[in-house]
């Protein structure tokens, strides 16, 4: 009856991992959105 179990831990570890992953793509896409922002301010700010 440990097969399940090891099923089990096998999909969390595989999901902690994607999920990781995942958060990390999201930051990165943050970063992004947040220093295209910046430009954005800066340009505006220097056609004035």
């Amino acid at each position: 009856m440990s097969e399940p179990r090891l099923i089990i831990e096998r999909a969390e570890a595989a999901w902690l991992y994607l999920s990781s992953k995942a958060s990390c793509r999201l930051r990165k896409i943050r970063i992004m959105r947040l220093a295209s922002k910046v430009e954005n301010s800066k340009v505006k700010g220097a056609s004035y």
